[in-house]
């Protein structure tokens, strides 16, 4: 899976399409590869729970469409038909996958979709700019973070949680911010409509930031990323205060389909 995912990095390599993080070839090469191995990883793991990935992936493909109509000044292309079929595409498939789910997405769906918003994300959020040039990097880069909030915070999560346990990250569970939410009370149904309100939500606080920044706010626009630490927080948080019942502990991920199956 993972040489699969290095192989989809190279496409935009090859493609002459890279994130322009130093101005070196090289080195932005290797970023870019690493972001879309990232990207592909978080949704697939983020793929745990009814409804959640298809969901917030088609938010994320919604907030780059806006993004692209009303703040970058664009031709309507080819790109702009595929995003919106994507999006029709997604919410048809929610119809049998949002919980209690009747379709599942698996492996092939969610690395499709990953693969999509690395790429997309790429293409124009990370290469976002005017007439004058790129955004600035940090504006770029906390317009990502906000666009793929759920997903990022859900795997830096896992990351950090079974590192600090001694267990290798790519081991899949049922740790994630998710599982932890049904841990502390809320329905399965109750996760995916607040993972789907603070995706927009964060999406939202994304396209205030461009404006504000285009307004002549400058560093000031910044402060539209403070929302992100605050869900950051209750997510990060949400994982140390509540913990899976003791059957839980002891059940094998072949009785859970909705653990995520591993990130590489």
């Amino acid at each position: 899976k993972l040489f699969t995912q290095i192989g989809c990095g190279l496409t935009l390599i090859f493609a002459d399409l890279v994130i322009p993080f130093s101005g070196q070839l090289g080195f932005d090469a290797v970023i870019t590869i690493l972001w879309v191995v990232g990207i592909m990883n978080s949704v697939n793991m983020l793929d745990n729970m009814d409804g959640i990935a298809a969901t917030t992936s088609a938010i994320s493909l919604i907030f780059t469409l806006i993004f692209t109509a009303f703040i970058v000044q664009f031709q309507f292309d080819i790109w702009h038909f595929i995003i919106i079929g994507l999006i029709g595409s997604l919410f048809g498939f929610l119809l049998f996958n949002a919980p209690p789910s009747r379709l599942f997405m698996g492996d092939s769906g969610s690395q499709i979709l990953g693969f999509t918003l690395a790429f997309f994300s790429v293409k124009y959020l990370w290469n976002a700019g005017t007439d004058e040039g790129y955004y600035p990097l940090w504006l770029r880069f906390f317009l990502v973070l906000l666009m793929l909030c759920v997903p990022l915070i859900d795997t830096l999560t896992v990351v950090i949680n079974r590192l600090r346990r001694g267990q290798s990250p790519a081991i899949g569970g049922k740790d994630h911010t998710t599982h932890h939410m049904v841990y502390a009370g809320y329905s399965e149904k109750k996760v995916w409509l607040l993972t789907g309100l603070i995706s927009m939500a964060m999406c939202g606080f994304a396209l205030l930031l461009v404006c504000l920044y285009d307004a002549g706010f400058g560093l000031f626009s910044a402060l539209a990323f403070t929302p992100f630490y605050f869900v950051f927080y209750f997510m990060f948080n949400n994982t140390q205060k509540f913990s899976p019942p003791a059957h839980e502990k002891k059940d094998d991920l072949a009785q859970h389909p909705s653990a995520d199956s591993g990130s590489m």
